[in-house]
Order: structure tokens, then C-alpha cells, then sequence
């Protein structure tokens, strides 16, 4: 008999006919959706945090959803800036709840049930294909739903789910699932153009809401190399208009870096690092976040990790990482499996933790996607384990190991899940884990602020500007929380400290033209809120203020030309609508 050539497509039943099974078909997706709402109900009532102030709360474009293109418009160096997708999922959410911040934690959840759905369908497709089934079998679906249970459930999610902006992780990671599973589906498919179509819809929809989707064309065509065609080159021949369309999809994400540039924009910035500094310190970020994965105590909103600068914070680390990345080139290079899980966890890391600098080394919600490889991984290597018990057995451990493993994550993750209720406990949290962070410490001071307790905010912030007097943001709130004590010239020097550090800052203007105007400065005050409103046009409260002061020195068409745009973000706004009615009047 006659092998076939090298480069041969296999020949791969479909799975939907494969690998019989006693686990009926409704009930993966109905567990994992019952144990990821189950999990997460506590967070419905955590209170918008961090970045989403700026990217949520006082984001004005999210407010109107039609036309399309207003909701896809982002405040400038913000999280949702060049990211279309994502800002029209937050301009849905507003249409539907305002800022009521449960209609967001809803839409995170069913965002997060929706990407582990997609993972048990990658994993058991995968698992059915002619090259693995030998190994797995009717395991097939047991394997893959434990694997998506095990990420559900897992507490290193939680800051991809329960703080509202990172959805831009798991909105990507979704879609990027769902750029695989479609793709698998068409290479077995005899409706195989239609799943391909839907491969590249998902995936375009991937690179428009977030950077680290970028990986996703390649690591479809590693897929199918190695569990399909046998061959790059015959993936390619096999389905050209495919790969090409797929390719294509990068464009997306190369015109939205092009078009809003930000620095800390995953892997297309410099963020003023030093490439081999900043992947010298990588090595440890990786270990640390696969230390979390096998043991997820510790976590932190924000962790502000050094750069490395010493051989023994660089070496250990270093062979580990040199260590799977060897492994994963071999795996790929005899086109086993494990190259595929290799390459995704690379891959999708390479973004952000590679020679490609951020401003954050980093933040676990970029462990997100890697954290559902290392879970497929992990229970593919538990069920070759237990192939070599006697069944009975195997079919004993594996439940109820499995069982143990979920309910320990889960109740883990519905106790990170209680940190977040409120700002100051959620910072409390990150200072106590990291006393050096400066950036904890304003937040801090900003908690005490938002309750009201201003001399602890003083306390906290003149203790953050001690430690770090070139830290910006510490200045600009230090100076607001001694505002709020009627001390105005020491907040006025903080506020021109702020300014000399960072010119652009469009809060401290603001903040610093309402000192201003409350000394009878109104000149200074002028200057200021137009300088706010140069960076930020279109910020609401410095057009009202503005607007007030202009209407105060009579210059009434100025003053309504500026109420009528912080109209457009507030309309219910009674206390505008009767400022420009008598302005009208007047005239």
C-alpha cells in the first residue's frame, strides 16, 4: 500500500458524529454557564473602579449609540482608544442601563460563559480530530468541559471579569475562541465556506478589540498544519482565499495602532523602557503568572513591578521560560500537539510580554487567554494519566478530582470577588501586598476622597508625593483633597507642580481654573479651563464651568456655545437648560 505524500490533508471525521459519549449534549454548556453565574454573582454590585472612571463613567462617546461611528469613537490614551469593538459593547450597555453598573458586570459575565462555551468547543473538536482521537476518544467532551470548568472557575480571571474595562481581555479572548472553533468547523464541515466566513468575521472582530488579537491568523494556520493539511504550504493551496482573508484581518489592528497610538497599547509602544530591560523582567512576570495558575494566592489590581536589574531576578526565571519555549519549537517542528498549546501561550503573550515594552510589565488580566491554554494542557496531561489506570477507576478519580478542583476555584474567585467591592478596600488590598506601589497610594487617597474622609486622603496622598514628588497623579489629587480643606495655596502649588510634570493633564486645569475662580483669580481661571478644554474638548464639566464664568463677564454667545456641548453629553441637565434659557433672555 502506497503512503500518502507528507503535505496530504488528513482525513478527519466530523465530530459531531465522533467519539460517542454518555455525557448528553446540553449538559457542558448548561454546567458551565450555572457554575460561571454562580461564581460571579457577587461581583453585579462592584462598583465601576481604576480605569474605568476615565473609560466608563466620564467617557461621553458612549452615550450615543447610533450613528455607529460616534460609538465607536474613544477618549484619547485611554483603555478603549483604538478599540471599536469594545467601545460599542460599552455604548450598548449604556443604552440599555446608563451607568448602572450591574447592565456592565451582566455583560461581562455572559462575556466570560460565552469565551469558556468557546473553549469546551475548541478543545473538544480538537480532541476529535484523526491525530488525537486514538489518545482521547469518547474523553473528548469530559476533557474539554473540565478544561473550560477549571477557567470559568478560575480566580486569575476575576480581574478580567469583574473590573468592567478589562472586558477588553475576555471580549478578544472570546472572539479569538470563536476564530478557532469556526475555523475548526469549516475544516471539517461539508457547509465549510460558511464557517470560514464566520472564522473571519470573529477574528476581524478580535483585532478591533484588542492588540494581542494579532496572533490569531497564525495560530489557525499552525492548527491546521499540524492537525490537518501536514504542511504549511498545503494549508495554504487547501485554502487560499481563507488564509488570505484571514491575513487580511491584521489590517484592522495595524490601522487602529496607526490611527490612535497610545504608549502603553499592547506590544506597539515604548512606554520608555528599554526593550532588553523590559524582557529581562518578562522572564519573572511569566513564572509569576504561571505560579498563579497552579497556586492563584496573591493577586493584585496592581502590582507596579521593577524592572529587573540584578542576574539572580533575571536567571532562574529565564531558563524556565528558555525551557517551554524549546519544548514548544521542538513540538511544532515534529508537528505534535503540544505545539499548538505551546505556541498559543506564547503567542498570545508576546504582545505585552516580550521585547516590546509597556508601561506596566504586569497586570493579570493579560494571563487571561494564556491561563485557558495552561488549563487544557493541564487536564489533557491528567487524562493521559489516568488512560493508564484501570477504568473503573479512572472513571471514580477524574469527577470528583475535578469536582474538588472547580469548588476550590471557585470559592477563591468569590472572595477576590469580595475585594472589589468598594475602592478603598480594593486598593487597601494592592498597598498591603505591595507598600512601594505610589499608584496604590493614590488610589488609596482617592477612596478617601470619594467617601468623604479628606484629612486620610491628605494623609495618604502627602505621603504618596513624599515618596514620588515627580509623580503627577499624586500631586493633582494631594491638591484636590486640600481644596476640599479650604487649604487653596498649597493646593495651587500642587496643582502647578502637576502641571509642570505633565502640561497636558486636562484634570488638573479643570480643578486648578476652580480654585482659581473661587479666589476671585478669574483671569487665571480663563486660562486654565480653555487649556482643558484644548486637550478635551468636549469635557462636559469644564464646558458647564466655563460656560458660567463666560455668562458672569457677559460674553453670552461664548458662554451658550459652551453650554450647549456639555448639553450634548448631559441633556437631562436642568440646571444648563436654565442657564442658557436666561442667557437667551438676557439677550
Amino acid at each position: 500500500m502506497k503512503r500518502p505524500p507528507q503535505d496530504a490533508p488528513a482525513q478527519v471525521a466530523d465530530p459531531s458524529v465522533a467519539g460517542k459519549s454518555r455525557m448528553p449534549p446540553w449538559l457542558p454548556p448548561l454546567l458551565i454557564a450555572a457554575v460561571g453565574a454562580a461564581i460571579y454573582a457577587n461581583s453585579l454590585s462592584v462598583p465601576f473602579v481604576f480605569d474605568d472612571d476615565e473609560s466608563i463613567a466620564k467617557n461621553v462617546f458612549i452615550r450615543e449609540l447610533w450613528p455607529l461611528t460616534n460609538a465607536f469613537k474613544a477618549p484619547a490614551k485611554t483603555t478603549v482608544d483604538g478599540r471599536p469593538v469594545l467601545c460599542l459593547s460599552l455604548a450598548i450597555n449604556y443604552a440599555i442601563g446608563g451607568l448602572d453598573v450591574r447592565v456592565y458586570h451582566v455583560t461581562n459575565i455572559l462575556i466570560h460563559i460565552c469565551a469558556a462555551l468557546a473553549l469546551f468547543g475548541v478543545v473538544r473538536r480538537t480532541l476529535l480530530t484523526e491525530k488525537l482521537r486514538p489518545n482521547f476518544g469518547e474523553k473528548a467532551n469530559g476533557v474539554a468541559l473540565a478544561a473550560a470548568l477549571l477557567w470559568v472557575a478560575h480566580p486569575l480571571c476575576t480581574q478580567a471579569v469583574t473590573y468592567v474595562i478589562q472586558r477588553a481581555e475576555s471580549l478578544m479572548a472570546m472572539f479569538y475562541l470563536l476564530t478557532g472553533y469556526c475555523a475548526l468547523r469549516a475544516f471539517h464541515a461539508s457547509r465549510s465556506r460558511l464557517w470560514s466566513v464566520a472564522s473571519v468575521i470573529a477574528c476581524a472582530l478580535a483585532m478591533g478589540t484588542k492588540e494581542v488579537a494579532i496572533s490569531a491568523p497564525v495560530l489557525v494556520w499552525l492548527v491546521d498544519r499540524t492537525l490537518f493539511a501536514g504542511s504549511f504550504a498545503a494549508a495554504l493551496r487547501k485554502r487560499p482565499v481563507f488564509y488570505a482573508a484571514l491575513a487580511a484581518t491584521m489590517l484592522i489592528q495595524i490601522a487602529l495602532v496607526l490611527d490612535s497610538p497610545r504608549p502603553d497599547a499592547a506590544g506597539f509602544g515604548t512606554a520608555g523602557r528599554q526593550p532588553l530591560a523590559y524582557l529581562a523582567t518578562q522572564f519573572g512576570v511569566i513564572v509569576h503568572y504561571l505560579r498563579l495558575a497552579f497556586w492563584p494566592t496573591g493577586l493584585c489590581i496592581d502590582y507596579a513591578w521593577p524592572i529587573a536589574k540584578t542576574a539572580m531576578e533575571t536567571v532562574p526565571p529565564m531558563i524556565l521560560v528558555a525551557l517551554l519555549f524549546v519544548a514548544t519549537i521542538r513540538a511544532i517542528a515534529i508537528r505534535s500537539a503540544w505545539g499548538i498549546a505551546g505556541a498559543a501561550f506564547f503567542m498570545i503573550l508576546a504582545p505585552t510580554s516580550s521585547v516590546l515594552p509597556m508601561m506596566d510589565p504586569i497586570f493579570e488580566h493579560r494571563f487571561y487567554l494564556p491561563l485557558a491554554v495552561v488549563c487544557v494542557s493541564v487536564v489533557c496531561l491528567i487524562a493521559m494519566l489516568l488512560k493508564r489506570m484501570s477504568a473503573d477507576l479512572a472513571h471514580r478519580i477524574a469527577p470528583i478530582s475535578i469536582t474538588a478542583m472547580v469548588v476550590t476555584l471557585g470559592v477563591l474567585t468569590i472572595q477576590r470577588n469580595a475585594v472589589y467591592q468598594t475602592d478603598l478596600g480594593l486598593w487597601q488590598d494592592a498597598l498591603a501586598k505591595r507598600p512601594e506601589n505610589i499608584r496604590a497610594m493614590v488610589n488609596v487617597g482617592i477612596a478617601h476622597l470619594l467617601d468623604g474622609n479628606d484629612k486620610d486622603a491628605v494623609a495618604v496622598l502627602m505621603q504618596a508625593v513624599e515618596k514620588n514628588p515627580r509623580h503627577a497623579e499624586a500631586q493633582q489629587n494631594l491638591a484636590t483633597a486640600l481644596t476640599r480643606l479650604g487649604r487653596f495655596e498649597e493646593a495651587i502649588a500642587h496643582y502647578e507642580e502637576c502641571l509642570r510634570l505633565s502640561a497636558n493633564y486636562y484634570q488638573a486645569h479643570f480643578n486648578l481654573a476652580l480654585v482659581l475662580e473661587e479666589l476671585n483669580r478669574a483671569e487665571e481661571a480663563a486660562q486654565h479651563y480653555q487649556e482643558a478644554l484644548r486637550i478635551y474638548p468636549e469635557y462636559p464639566e469644564a464646558n458647564e464651568k466655563y460656560a458660567r464664568l463666560l455668562a458672569k463677564h457677559g460674553q453670552a454667545d461664548e458662554a451658550i456655545a459652551h453650554y450647549e456641548v456639555a448639553l450634548r453629553h448631559n441633556p437631562d441637565s436642568a440646571v444648563t437648560h436654565h442657564a442658557i434659557g436666561n442667557l437667551h433672555v438676557r439677550a
